[in-house]
């Protein structure tokens, strides 16, 4: 915006120099006056990312009631919030080709909480996978995968949901609800086997659906998309390079896949059974994946959301220029400053903060009240 400035004063001095005449003036400053307000009515959001936002900060306060105030009714909550996020997920997945992602682990793990939560809701054994499952590999998924809080993008907040909310479920039920004899039933070795006997089970199922029964779709659609052919060719992950490099490129996608969340599974069940013993360990451990994508959604906001966004604006103010850079040989000063977008946003982060600040408060005045 310096070099902005310099500009319109040079300009300004060889409008005085040249004494060129008012009419002329007047063409370029109500030209420039309609680009100011073209810039400023550019919305930094749309209006889907603003009801996004809006929806996100609420989930984000009436979860927080929910599991400290109301904990035995998580499980609603839970079920109330899954169903529209699922039916929006798949719908817009699918007009992208990427409703094969739909069949990851995660959202496997979503069917055996309903399954936990409506068939089997008093069997412990069940229950001890389903915990294990949910606060070992889903949970820290949340921290390899970099899932965001980014409250106005409706894509990441689900994608934090599916992630969070399961365990967060497995919490209330374990230490606030009615699942018999969990206190005097730690979880065994026995346990911990059947963890991964049941995400075997998916693995299994995923490479029979994508592998085998729809193998010639994905031949004949290269724009449809799973998890292994994005791990390979959109966007490789740093483990898939690697193991390719150990294995010379001959494995294929789908065996790193499958070999390195086999892997990460095993070493991710390994500590569930000191949450399950331990309320601190486990509180901790999923305020530890939520502030990790607290963090992961800030980098977005301040680092790749403003950035593109000023990105854009200089762009179209260079583009003025360019397009206008014969008759604006000379112009005065214009009335109206360019918005600052960096200086607007950081603004409005301010006003959010302290209002997100007051309502916690207020709410958890109420809670103790």
């Amino acid at each position: 915006m310096s070099n902005l400035n310099k500009k319109r004063k040079k300009l300004s001095e060889e409008i005085k120099e040249k004494g060129l005449r008012t009419t002329v003036e007047e063409k370029i400053v109500s030209s420039q006056e309609k680009l100011n307000a073209k810039l400023m009515a550019v919305p930094i959001l749309r209006t889907k990312d603003k009801v996004s936002f809006v929806l996100g900060i609420i989930l984000l306060m009436l979860s927080e009631f929910v599991v400290i105030s109301l904990p035995q009714w998580m499980w609603l909550y839970y079920v109330m919030m899954l169903i529209p996020l699922m039916v929006n997920r798949f719908v817009s997945y699918h007009r992208s080709n990427a409703h094969y992602f739909m069949l990851d682990f995660c959202y496997y793990m979503q069917v055996w909480a309903l399954i936990v939560i409506f068939v089997y809701p008093n069997d412990i054994s069940l229950f001890k996978v389903f915990f294990g499952l949910c606060n070992g590999p889903l949970l820290m998924a949340v921290i390899i995968w970099e899932n965001k809080m980014v409250f106005h993008d409706l894509d990441k907040i689900t994608s934090l949901f599916i992630h969070v909310f399961p365990p967060l479920l497995s919490y209330t039920m374990r230490w606030y609800t009615n699942v018999e004899n969990t206190t005097d039933v730690p979880i065994t070795f026995y346990d911990m086997f059947c963890m991964v006997l049941f995400y075997v089970f998916w693995q299994f199922l995923y490479v029979l659906k994508t592998e085998w029964l729809d193998a010639e779709k994905f031949a004949k659609d290269t724009s449809l998309m799973s998890s292994a052919r994005w791990l390979s060719s959109v966007q490789p992950h740093p483990i898939y390079k690697k193991m390719m490099k150990l294995t010379s490129n001959k494995a294929t996608a789908t065996q790193i896949l499958v070999g390195v969340q086999l892997f990460y599974t095993i070493i991710a069940i390994l500590p569930v059974n000191l949450m399950f013993n331990y309320h601190s360990f486990h509180l901790l451990s999923i305020l530890v994946a939520i502030g990790f994508s607290s963090w992961y959604g800030a980098s977005f906001y301040f680092e790749s959301f403003t950035m593109n966004y000023t990105k854009r604006l200089e762009q179209k103010i260079n583009k003025f220029y360019k397009n206008n850079k014969e008759s604006i040989e000379g112009t005065r000063k214009p009335k109206k400053a360019l918005p600052s977008s960096l200086q607007s946003f950081i603004s409005f982060l301010k006003y959010f903060s302290l209002s997100l600040i007051t309502l916690i408060g207020l709410m958890n005045l109420l809670i103790l009240s």
